[in-house]
């Protein structure tokens, strides 16, 4: 069952087009990640709080429109699912004092007229 919470936030994002990029729950996890998403234009910024790690503990995936970030130590383990609406590029990530901050580059979707023939 959708959270009340993510379910209000995608209806909105889905109504207003707040954002190009559709969050998702943890799975498979004791632990409940807690991230920000900030955008602008050009760039997506995901924060993720995780007090307690080490950065050898923590595992950063981009498969085509998924961004996957797992971890796992003697306290906390789990495996965070992003589902991107629109491609990110160009991924950097750093990890100090516990935040994990991940930037990618948005591009942008672009119309393609289709000649008929």
């Amino acid at each position: 069952m959708e959270d009340p919470l993510e379910k209000y936030n995608r209806l909105l994002n889905e109504m207003f087009n707040f954002t190009n990029l559709t969050r998702t729950r943890s799975v498979n996890t004791d632990y409940k990640l807690d991230y920000e998403l900030i955008e602008d234009e050009k760039n997506a910024r995901f924060v993720f709080e995780l007090a307690g790690m080490e950065k050898e503990e923590i595992d950063i995936e981009l498969m085509d429109d998924l961004l996957v970030v797992k971890g796992d130590n003697q306290k906390k383990n789990f495996e965070y699912k992003i589902a991107l609406k629109s491609p990110l590029i160009n991924p950097k990530a750093s990890y100090k004092n516990g935040i994990l901050e991940i930037i990618f580059e948005k591009t942008l979707k672009k119309s393609k007229k289709i000649k008929i023939q």
